[in-house]
């Protein structure tokens, strides 16, 4: 029988979130606090953004690490719900799942607390490129880094490795990030940039890696570290910033939604990113994309969820509308 097709190939952080809501304030030590909601929830960015991507239309797998335990088959069983493709998740024997404490306030800001588990022995063999190059996928989008420690080593030359195999073999590559507990920041993942396609901090994240916190500044320096084709800033109630190496550039207005929850916002301003580009959009139209699939995001309490199918998102970025600037500056 052969395998199925897929489009996709999304690896690295896939957790099962633990989401309380609302958190304004920690019970005092040994006390008691009440919340309105406590849910289970598919987490982590290779996750959240590969099941945006499967309600956008694209057949999507996941590579990712989960051990023997209760959670392991709860996150497993959703992304598989989700619309994943689960045949490479690997299970690491005598380990717990990784898991996310997600507090949410009423304001939609979040706190988390995170045991990596399984997620932290996730290493290159794990992550079947030849043959998901054989199912038809095209593109690889390797998430969570900064989270990835067997991935990561010392110097980045792990996902080197994996990056530069993938390039070989033809994929488009993409990488997002997490915030790096370890301030280890521009020594591991400046060697990975120059095989890289498209890359997709958070403006915070930028900032330790180039040293600008101006985002218009941060593109041109992550283009100077070797970014190849398209980087992408996200700044939250900001919007975000995109350039590609032509020299567009562009700012992205927040979509006007009634936002309730911010998890998982990023991924999916991600997963349209690539929808749009992947379908032959300009770069405009990509990002217009991007930040509806990031606002409707916000609408939903966990990540990975927010809409339903292509045509929502379609409709909110008509909404958008992206103001361009000069390569080199920051808008006015």
């Amino acid at each position: 029988m052969t395998a199925p097709h897929i489009d996709i190939l999304t690896a690295g952080c896939m957790v099962a979130d633990l989401l309380a809501y609302p958190v304004n304030a920690f019970p005092a030590r040994g006390k008691l606090g009440h919340v309105e909601r406590v849910g289970a929830h598919l987490g982590g960015s290779s996750a959240n953004t590969g099941a945006h991507l499967a309600r956008l239309g694209y057949r999507v797998a996941i590579a990712a690490a989960v051990g023997d335990d209760l959670l392991g088959r709860v996150v497993a069983g959703l992304a598989a719900e989700a619309g994943l493709d689960t045949r490479w998740l690997v299970h690491k024997p005598g380990s717990n799942s990784a898991a996310t404490m997600v507090m949410v306030a009423e304001d939609a800001e979040r706190s988390f607390l995170q045991a990596t588990g399984a997620q932290g022995l996730l290493c290159a063999a794990d992550i079947p490129l030849a043959a998901a190059r054989a199912a038809g996928a095209r593109v690889f989008h390797l998430a969570g880094y900064f989270a990835l420690p067997a991935l990561e080593g010392n110097d980045g030359s792990p996902a080197v490795a994996l990056l530069r195999e993938a390039s070989e073999r033809g994929f488009l590559t993409v990488l997002d990030g997490v915030w790096d507990a370890h301030a280890r920041w521009r020594r591991v993942i400046s060697p990975l940039l120059p095989w890289v396609d498209i890359y997709t901090p958070s403006r915070d994240e930028a900032a330790h890696i180039v040293g600008e916190t101006a985002p218009g500044r941060q593109i041109e320096q992550l283009f100077a570290l070797g970014v190849r084709q398209v980087v992408a800033v996200t700044d939250g109630a900001n919007g975000a910033w995109i350039g590609d190496r032509s020299g567009l550039r562009y700012h992205l207005p927040p979509a006007r939604v009634a936002t309730v929850d911010t998890t998982g916002a990023g991924d999916a301003f991600v997963a349209g990113l690539l929808a749009g580009l992947l379908g032959g959009a300009q770069l405009a139209d990509a990002g217009r994309l991007a930040s509806a699939c990031g606002g409707l995001a916000t609408t939903v309490f966990g990540g990975g969820q927010g809409f339903n199918t292509r045509a929502e998102a379609d409709a909110l970025a008509t909404t958008i509308v992206p103001a361009a600037f000069a390569a080199g500056l920051e808008p006015p």
